[in-house]
């Protein structure tokens, strides 16, 4: 078994470059290939590989630098044990099932918190539909600003909406460029 074939135009590998360290949550599907293979693209040797997909990670770990570190834990408690040290990543990825989406999205001011660099979340046209928004860049930021995040601050708007998939009309990174 082998690191998935990408394809660098469907993911933004050029903010990942230097970067020293990553953190990709829900990386088991697909053995990492909408992330985890990028991130090993763009030379990052140190990553934490988060699902809760114990064999998923296995399998993984077979394929994949022997410095990336693996973690069958839930995301979001992760996450927030990270933001709670004050531990940041320069890049995260953020790759949920699709009937997931709309939950990591509204998660959005945590995975900020544990993002030094880039943050890359993924985004489907379900989604938009249901925000009653254009699947662009402007209708993702449209949502970030007309939120009232709970105490947080408001996120910053997106700076790139990369299409990776056709899959149920469109899948996308929706991408936070915060250094």
């Amino acid at each position: 078994m082998t690191i998935p074939t990408i394809n660098v135009a469907t993911f933004p590998v050029d903010l990942c470059t230097g970067a020293r360290d990553a953190c990709c949550f829900f990386a088991g599907a697909f053995l990492g290939r909408n992330d985890a293979a990028y991130l090993h693209t763009a030379g990052i040797t140190d990553v934490a590989c988060v699902d809760t997909d114990e064999a998923k990670l296995i399998e993984m770990h077979e394929i994949y630098p022997p410095t990336w570190k693996w973690l069958a834990r839930d995301a979001y408690e992760v996450a927030r044990e990270t933001r709670d040290s004050r531990r940041k990543a320069d890049v995260v990825t953020v790759d949920p099932w699709t009937g997931d989406i709309g939950r990591a999205l509204w998660a959005l001011p945590l995975w900020l918190a544990v993002t030094e660099r880039v943050l890359i979340i993924g985004t489907c046209l379900d989604w938009f539909d249901s925000m009653k928004l254009p699947a662009t860049l402007d209708g993702a930021n449209e949502w970030i600003t007309r939120q009232h995040w709970s105490g947080a601050p408001t996120p910053p708007p997106a700076t790139r909406l990369v299409k990776y998939s056709e899959y149920r009309g469109g899948l996308w990174w929706l991408v936070f460029e915060l250094a």
